[in-house]
């Protein structure tokens, strides 16, 4: 969906993965262009998935106000959370959440997008993810 003059994207993804059971979550910021304003990983103490999903949204929602961002549209995958989802363009946020697993507890902002999420914020800008 095209977003207004001067509108933002939030897309977040929290997950508990199987293997370790470490839950995550995590996001990225991005302009109507589809351009990178900022990111962010967190490691938490949940259990559930959905309590993940949640967590990223607010962590997700602190960021944009401390970015001064007043118009946001906010995407993530839960069924439990949204009525619409597609996985599909939401690469970004998934790898992510695979990125998060290896982080130290607390709270990461990224400022600089990375050479391995370009491509990806380029594929989701065009429904390919």
């Amino acid at each position: 969906t095209k977003l207004p003059q001067g509108g933002y994207i939030l897309n977040t993804d929290g997950a508990v993965k199987s293997h370790s059971c470490l839950p995550s979550t995590e996001g990225l910021i991005r302009d109507g262009e589809i351009h990178w304003i900022g990111g962010f990983m967190v490691n938490i103490e949940l259990m559930y998935s959905l309590q993940a999903e949640l967590w990223g949204v607010s962590a997700g929602l602190c960021l944009t106000k401390s970015l001064g961002i007043r118009r946001l549209m906010v995407e993530l995958d839960a069924l439990l959370v949204a009525r619409h989802i597609h996985h599909e363009g939401n690469s970004c946020a998934y790898h992510l959440a695979n990125l998060a697993q290896n982080i130290e507890r607390g709270l990461v902002c990224l400022e600089t997008l990375s050479a391995r999420l370009k491509p990806l914020l380029h594929s989701d800008s065009c429904g390919e993810g």
